[in-house]
């Protein structure tokens, strides 16, 4: 018997005005979509740890895992 996984991984990246998050999410399922977010639209998010939960545009929360965080440069006036 020969059955094939499916191990594709969606990246997210999050702008929250100080620092660009990049998220992702492992689809390992069948059925497994891409979150349903609007790109360039405000997104609600928190992060505790190395976790991220974010809701998308229907209202439901996703648990993502943050890949990294970075300090946004400042911008010279």
């Amino acid at each position: 018997m020969i059955a094939t996984l499916r191990n594709d991984v969606t990246l997210y990246t999050i702008d929250d005005g100080k620092y660009l998050w990049v998220v992702s999410r492992h689809l390992v399922k069948k059925h497994d979509k891409p979150l349903n977010v609007t790109i360039n639209a405000p997104v609600k998010f928190a992060v505790e740890g190395g976790d991220c939960y974010l809701m998308d545009d229907e209202g439901k929360e996703h648990k993502l895992v943050v890949e990294k965080k970075t300090l946004k440069p400042e911008e010279s006036q």
